[in-house]
């Protein structure tokens, strides 16, 4: 999904959303990315928490406590070394529990496809995510649903009373473990057939359709 300017009723519908439930930020973007956008929005509670790098990392705004994945974090280093061994241009976007690699020269397919030979090649504990602009490399087990399960396991939700909103690949882990998966218009079509209600709006108006419904209690 392309980034697009946070419609001001969307705003207003998470802050009211936000008085009544938890709710919880996550992005395939660093924390320290959602953080910003959150407190210029005003939208980050002060005991607010924060998904960043598609469930590689957890933010504790109350405490300002982090709890990272690591587990395969040599092998991401070992897939960066691969790719430069082999010529292959690319650029990073700044992360710490994986890759999101871009390039001037190589398509994202192509991307994908160097990235899963080296993959396969060396046994490593990684897989990818494809997007429209750039490429995402993960290590095994870490994704937005593995997150929600670890707040599920230090009691700060319970699943089958969660709701969640998404619209792309990333997001089909964490629609899958939750009670009620929702999504708009404009997501991709893997995730419309597991979500239980999709909004007849796309991007922030399908947003706010669906925030209004959660609000009145209609879903």
């Amino acid at each position: 999904m392309p980034n697009l300017p946070v419609h001001e009723e969307t705003i207003l519908g998470v802050i009211k959303i936000q008085r009544r439930i938890r709710v919880i930020f996550s992005t395939g973007k660093s924390v320290e990315y959602l953080r910003g956008g959150l407190s210029f929005t005003s939208l980050l509670s002060p005991g607010g928490i924060l998904i960043g790098e598609n469930g590689g990392e957890i933010f504790f705004n109350e405490d300002k406590k982090r709890m990272r994945s690591t587990r395969y974090q040599e092998e991401l280093d070992k897939l960066e070394d691969k790719l430069v061994s082999k010529g292959v241009d690319f650029y990073k976007e700044p992360k710490d529990t994986c890759l999101t690699l871009f390039s001037e020269y190589f398509t994202v397919g192509e991307l994908e496809k160097v990235c899963q030979s080296i993959i396969e090649d060396n046994d490593l504990h990684l897989y990818t995510i494809k997007h429209y602009d750039c490429l995402d490399v993960m290590q095994e087990g870490v994704d937005k649903g593995a997150a929600l399960k670890t707040l599920e396991d230090f009691g700060y939700l319970e699943l089958k009373a969660t709701a969640a909103i998404g619209d792309s690949e990333n997001d089909i882990p964490m629609l899958e473990v939750v009670g009620l998966p929702l999504t708009v218009e404009n997501a991709a079509p893997e995730v419309k057939k597991i979500c239980k209600e999709v909004a007849p709006l796309k991007y922030g108006t399908g947003l706010t359709w669906l925030l209004e419904k959660v609000i009145k209690c209609k879903l």
